[in-house]
């Protein structure tokens, strides 16, 4: 940890109507050390040099007949300052997508010599998932599959082992970009055949690949002519029917469109064919 420290100022004494004297350093100098010819000290200690005792000599001349100098040898104890550690976040958000993991390295840097040893912590309340390991600093966030698009913040702390810990704080934001809507999965069927008088059903179905999980709604395909008395269902995609005699001993093809209710909606088509009998005899 630097500091500028601005020394007394060094004076000898002058005699009645003598030029005052000037001073430079002689021999080897501290880093950073300086010393102005009215003799001024300025100077700003390195971290190295903390804890340590400098010393260095200072030569003071006078011009006179003949010609007047003294060299005088300063000892200063540079005292130890501790500094805080700076976390080192990524400039831009990072970006996941939700059912994600999302894995990145949290980095500090501490100025002090020597390199004390750094705790990590995420504080106050965070998204749910989050985990900071408290020694490397490795950052993991599995996103929920529901989690909605946006920006999230994580608050992270770092802390060195001194007697008197120091620390920093700053905020990681990480975006949760959106997952493109997908269709609706249909699940294959196998219609059990249909008898003129008797009732039949048959109920269809089908996933939606999205969490969270959306809405589906079932509708005839707009080139099928349902039988007549055939129901569908919207909700539930259940289709009721009984077959009447006009359509005895005939196969019927159909086809039925399950949309979802997302941004833009998709849709997913499934085909199916019915073959009815005549009544019992």
């Amino acid at each position: 940890h630097r500091e500028r420290h601005s020394c007394p100022t060094l004076r000898s004494p002058d005699p009645a109507g003598a030029k005052a004297p000037t001073y430079r350093l002689v021999g080897e100098v501290p880093e950073g050390l300086k010393l102005s010819p009215d003799g001024a000290l300025t100077w700003t200690p390195t971290e190295a040099q903390g804890g340590t005792r400098q010393t260095f000599n200072v030569l003071a001349e006078r011009e006179a007949s003949p010609p007047q100098s003294v060299e005088r040898e300063y000892s200063v104890a540079v005292a130890e300052a501790p500094a805080p550690p700076k976390l080192r976040l990524p400039s831009e958000s990072p970006t996941v997508a939700a059912g994600e993991t999302l894995k990145l390295a949290v980095v500090a840097d501490d100025p002090d010599l020597p390199r004390p040893k750094l705790r990590y912590a995420l504080v106050e309340k965070q998204p749910s998932g989050a985990v900071l390991d408290a020694a490397s600093g490795a950052f993991t966030w599995t996103v929920p599959a529901t989690e909605a698009a946006g920006r999230r913040e994580f608050t992270v702390a770092v802390f060195d082992d001194g007697a008197e810990p120091l620390s920093d704080t700053a905020v990681l934001a990480v975006t949760v970009r959106a997952v493109p809507n997908r269709p609706p999965v249909p699940t294959a069927v196998s219609p059990p055949p249909a008898r003129v008088g008797q009732a039949w059903t048959l109920t269809l179905a089908a996933t939606d690949p999205d969490l969270p999980r959306q809405k589906l709604s079932y509708a005839w395909a707009k080139e099928t002519k349902p039988p007549s008395g055939m129901t569908l269902d919207a909700a539930s995609g259940a289709i009721r029917w009984t077959p009447d005699a006009a359509t005895a001993d005939g196969t019927h093809a159909l086809a039925v469109e399950i949309r979802d209710d997302g941004v833009p909606p998709l849709s997913a088509r499934i085909e199916f064919k019915i073959k009815v009998s005549g009544p019992n005899k």
